[in-house]
């Protein structure tokens, strides 16, 4: 594919551009798809790919799985925090010194 265009067609091309819209970083991305660094940067630059837009949560990929997550897992994952609140066993109980008081 030397001094070929990158047009977007190819699976590996396509899979660079998704995994950059989901915040993957260049080294996971560049890893998973054999690519180097390098070419992993041209291809997000070219597709105008903004990973700082999917942590901050302004992506719509972001909100997207965000929402999933808070109508699929939130109702469990708020009860059991809300179970381990209730329920002081689970805290780590810490051992307190004592400090002679000087008279």
């Amino acid at each position: 594919m030397k001094g070929d265009r990158i047009t977007f067609m190819e699976a590996q091309d396509l899979e660079v551009v998704i995994l950059g819209e989901c915040g993957w970083h260049t080294k996971a991305i560049a890893q998973r798809t054999k690519l180097t660094n390098a070419q992993v940067q041209y291809r997000l630059g070219k597709a105008l790919v903004r990973r700082l837009d999917y942590r901050n949560g302004l992506s719509q990929n972001s909100r997207v799985i965000a929402d999933w997550w808070r109508k699929s897992a939130g109702p469990s994952i708020k009860r059991d925090l809300t179970a381990k609140w209730r329920n002081p066993k689970h805290e780590k109980k810490t051992k307190t010194k004592r400090v002679a008081k000087l008279s």
